[in-house]
């Protein structure tokens, strides 16, 4: 059949129907419990050449096969309770199965049936109850199982709703987003939650796929009002006055936010990219909810807890979270530049630094596959550019510019299971090669692992067959973890010059006063 969905468009419930009854009829005889059917998303290179097509109007631009990635856990009745995962790739255009893969000694995500399941079986458990019964609990008292797995609690999001008179200035063809001089592709999946694709800025290419590399979310279940699109008033833009004339000019600024909030056991995570008038773009994660807590004696202290109420503690953790970038800036043949400020020697006669206030950069291109840290002491800055496009007016390669969030990195012991499960947390930043197969910095399954399957043992395994391989209860409030991503010599000048002034008709400042100001005057505030 002929489609003309988007190869980057989502899977439709219809589609992923149509997957489930393929599958059925690729696998019969067998009892399937399906744990998740998404977008199997096309080879970048057939990607580039649809995207390229698209972009110079050719008429019937050649779309990938529409595919997709079937998970499911597999048993027959002859073989008892023992249930087997098995990843298939499913051909929705042919309507044939590509591929089936069973992934021994790998574990699903949990699902909330799931752990329904676990908290009855937990709670009818002789040995719990006994437990139970040891800590004399007060009349009416309900014991509760958490078995902390990733969901969504589904319910309506209670958000104050964010008005626009006017009317949205952004503009919403099917997945493809515009606003301002932005243009992107807008995805969601059960894992990274949301998705970017081809990113562009004023008919620019900026980014190939953004997303959260390490997340989670059955008839197949259409979900309105996943993702959030609103503008929201940032501040100033830019501003001068000049003292000569006392003309001032301010441009106020206005960002475009995507953004969905996803249910983690006692957490809420909010989700959201923002896009700058001035081409840049940040990634922001909140966190909020409820604290995990668990019971202690009255009256005791732990080192690795907060004690918040008598007899319960919150044990102190982390949560990391990280970000793919897949770059395309004017084009796929991008590097990772790091540059460092160092200061200048005040008694070396090779350099004139008389007042000892000089200091000078270092560049440095990242060659070969690595996990790199952050350094307050030297400034340590991180660009993606590309070497083949040199900015016009500065003479070096156009590029954007890497904010990280400055943390603690993982503080379990390397040889921990729950470090071994989190790779990535060992560096702030990680440049590898590229790969279709290799979107999760943790690896594609990790409940149970036991590690061997993070962004570290890629490289390392890399290396090994290449050598070294190049790159080519109280409730809490909201804790932000921003990532940021500003242009670095990507412009020849300002790209917000053009952003229209603001005129004050309807944002002008007021001045109110009132009579508590010292000895009896007013004090006045501008709000």
């Amino acid at each position: 059949m002929t489609r003309s969905i988007h190869p980057f468009d989502p899977l439709q419930p219809r589609e992923i129907t149509e997957a489930a009854e393929i599958v059925r009829q690729h696998l019969p005889g067998c009892d399937l419990n399906f744990r998740a059917i998404t977008l199997r998303e096309p080879p970048k290179h057939e990607a580039l050449v649809f995207l390229e097509q698209e972009k110079a109007g050719v008429s019937g631009a050649s779309l990938p096969p529409r595919c997709a990635s079937v998970q499911l856990l597999k048993s027959k009745q002859e073989d008892g309770p023992r249930r087997i995962l098995v990843d298939l790739i499913v051909n929705l255009d042919k309507g044939t199965v590509l591929s089936e893969e069973v992934q021994e000694g790998k574990h699903t995500f949990i699902d909330p049936d799931f752990m329904q399941q676990v908290e009855a079986v937990c709670l009818a458990d002789a040995r719990i109850q006994a437990e139970i019964r040891k800590l004399e609990l007060p009349e009416g008292a309900t014991v509760c199982v958490e078995p902390w797995s990733y969901a969504t609690d589904g319910m309506e999001d209670m958000a104050q709703r964010i008005t626009m008179p006017e009317g949205p200035s952004f503009r919403v063809v099917g997945n493809l987003l515009q606003w301002e001089k932005w243009e992107m592709h807008v995805g969601f999946n059960y894992r990274e939650g949301l998705t970017l694709h081809n990113v562009r800025y004023d008919g620019r290419s900026l980014f190939y796929r953004l997303s959260l590399a390490e997340m989670f979310h059955r008839e197949p279940l259409k979900l309105p009002n996943v993702v959030c699109c609103h503008e929201q008033d940032d501040g100033i833009l830019w501003k001068h006055t000049n003292f000569r004339t006392g003309n001032a000019v301010v441009t106020r600024s206005r960002l475009l936010v995507l953004q969905t909030i996803i249910t983690v056991g006692n957490y809420e995570y909010v989700f959201a990219f923002h896009f700058g008038q001035d081409a840049a773009m940040s990634y922001e994660v909140r966190a909020t909810g409820i604290l995990s807590t668990c019971p202690i004696d009255v009256g005791a202290t732990v080192p690795y807890g907060t004690i918040i109420a008598p007899g319960v503690v919150a044990p102190f953790h982390q949560h990391l979270f990280c970000l793919r970038i897949d770059p395309s800036l004017d084009g796929h043949a991008n590097s990772l530049l790091v540059e460092e400020s160092h200061p200048m020697p005040l008694d070396d006669p090779a350099v004139h630094n008389p007042l000892g206030t000089g200091y000078t950069t270092t560049s440095t291109v990242v060659e070969r596959e690595a996990g790199l840290d952050l350094s307050f002491a030297t400034n340590r800055t991180f660009k993606i550019i590309n070497e083949n496009v040199i900015n016009p007016t500065t003479g070096t390669p156009i590029g954007y510019k890497i904010h990280p969030h400055y943390s603690q990195m993982i503080m379990a012991h390397p040889t921990s299971f729950h470090a071994k499960r989190s790779e990535f947390g060992a560096h702030a930043v990680w440049v590898t090669r590229y790969s279709d197969e290799e979107r999760f910095a943790a690896g594609r399954y990790t409940l149970q692992s036991t590690g061997g399957g993070g962004i570290a043992s890629a490289i390392a395994r890399r290396q090994g067959e290449e050598g070294d391989a190049s790159v080519d209860w109280p409730v809490m409030p909201a804790e932000r973890l921003t990532v940021s991503l500003k242009p670095a010599n990507f412009f020849a000048f300002n790209p917000a010059l053009d952003v229209a002034v603001s005129s004050q008709e309807k944002n002008q400042s007021v001045l109110v006063c009132d009579g508590s100001g010292a000895r009896g005057g007013k004090q006045c505030t501008t709000i």
